[in-house]
C-alpha cells in the first residue's frame, strides 16, 4: 500500500473518530418583555399577545414554552398561543410565566375606548 494512501486512510479516521465535546450552553430564561398592539380593547374584542423571553445575556430564547394566564377571568381570558380575548369591561393583568420567571400587562376592556385614551393623554400633560 503506498503511503499517501495509508496517510490519506489515518487523516479520514481521525477526522471521523473525533468527538466534538463542545455542549451547547443550556439559554436560561431571566426575563419576559410581553408586546401589545393595544393595552384597551372593546367587550368580545381578541388581541395577540406576544412575549420575547431573554437570557441574562440578551439572547432570546426562541422555543420557550410560556404559560399565558389572566389575573380575573371574568374580564380577559388568554390562551396556550398569547390570543387574549375580552369578556367583560374592567381592569385586569394577564401573565407571561416560564419555570419562575414572569411578566405582566395591564389591559382594560371598555366600550368607550377613545374616552379612555384621551384621559390617559390629557392626564399626563
Amino acid at each position: 500500500m503506498p503511503k499517501h494512501a495509508l496517510l490519506i486512510i489515518v487523516i479520514v479516521i481521525s477526522l471521523l473518530s473525533c468527538d466534538d465535546n463542545k455542549e451547547v450552553a443550556e439559554l436560561v430564561p431571566e426575563s419576559i418583555k410581553i408586546s401589545s398592539s393595544s393595552r384597551v380593547i372593546k367587550p368580545e374584542q381578541t388581541l395577540q399577545i406576544r412575549a420575547q423571553v431573554l437570557t441574562a445575556d440578551n439572547i432570546t430564547i426562541d422555543d420557550a414554552v410560556i404559560v399565558w394566564s389572566s389575573d380575573n377571568t371574568s374580564i380577559v381570558k388568554i390562551d396556550e398561543k398569547g390570543i387574549l380575548t375580552a369578556v367583560n369591561q374592567g381592569t385586569t393583568y394577564i401573565f407571561a410565566t416560564i419555570g419562575n420567571v414572569q411578566s405582566s400587562l395591564e389591559i382594560t376592556v371598555s366600550a368607550i375606548r377613545r374616552r379612555i385614551l384621551s384621559e390617559l393623554f390629557t392626564s399626563s400633560t
